[in-house]
């Protein structure tokens, strides 16, 4: 194991500081950038241009179809809500969070289960109501 004299921790740390400088100005430029993208109707503020042309929109859903049929759909078995009754009657439904959690275990392997959340979430929060009315009686 090499150890660092004092000097070197030093000199570390403060090429540390600089990249952190780096990519914050960097991070600085996207965003003005994005700004800028967002007000103008420019193909050339996305990148080559491909997500304002339909032939990309159409390629997006169909795999986005494909991923939800696959992954999202989960007919196979029940997907209910769990229920709580506390002593003076009141029942309370397991949260949208708690239920995602309990219910979806598999993914695409190019998505991590918060990627999959935030791209299917109205798919997800729609099942989510339906089952949660289901299990309070309300349907």
């Amino acid at each position: 194991m090499k150890y660092l004299d004092k000097a070197e921790v030093i000199g570390e740390i403060i090429s540390l500081y600089d990249e952190v400088t780096r990519l914050t100005h960097e991070n600085i430029a996207l965003k003005t950038s994005l700004a800028n993208c967002n007000n103008n109707d420019d193909d050339d503020c996305e990148p080559d241009g491909y997500t304002k042309r339909p032939w990309f929109i159409k390629i997006y859903q169909a795999g986005r179809e494909h991923i939800w049929d696959e992954y999202g759909k989960r007919e196979y078995y029940t997907m209910s809500v769990r229920v709580k009754e506390d002593e003076d009657g009141n029942r309370t439904a397991q949260s949208f969070d708690a239920w995602y959690d309990y219910h979806y275990e598999k993914f695409p392997p190019f998505m991590s289960k918060e990627d999959f959340k935030l791209e299917f979430y109205p798919e997800l929060y729609e099942k989510y109501k339906v089952e949660k009315a289901k299990a309070l009686g309300y349907d």
